[in-house]
């Protein structure tokens, strides 16, 4: 899965961004690496795509993947878990009970 991931990533598809992030942030069909888990979050949510926006504010709310704890980024990560329908997302800590890569094609 992370090497379909990586080429629609690649062209720039938000969701495929994410989804390679969660590969990469379990070690999932490549190296774990919480920082390029990161840099994939970021592509995704500079389109606006909320669960990208979510795992980010986690990382800042936790200071890992090589971003600074950070209180005020933490709480806009929070922000657009609001408007999100449930079950539309798995946000990062979902994705560290093993569920990384295997996201649902209903959400979009």
């Amino acid at each position: 899965a992370a090497r379909l991931f990586r080429k629609a990533a690649k062209q720039g598809i938000a969701h495929e961004q994410l989804n390679l992030g969660n590969c990469f942030l379990e070690g999932r069909g490549v190296a774990q690496d919480e920082e390029e888990a990161v840099k994939l979050y970021k592509q995704a949510a500079e389109q606006g795509l909320a669960e990208a926006q979510v795992a980010l504010g986690e990382f800042h709310e936790q200071g890992t993947g090589g971003l600074a704890q950070n209180d005020e980024e933490a709480a806009r990560g929070r922000l657009p878990s609001r408007v999100l329908q449930p079950g539309s997302t798995r946000s990062v800590t979902a994705t560290r009970r093993g569920k990384a890569c295997r996201w649902t094609r209903r959400e979009r």
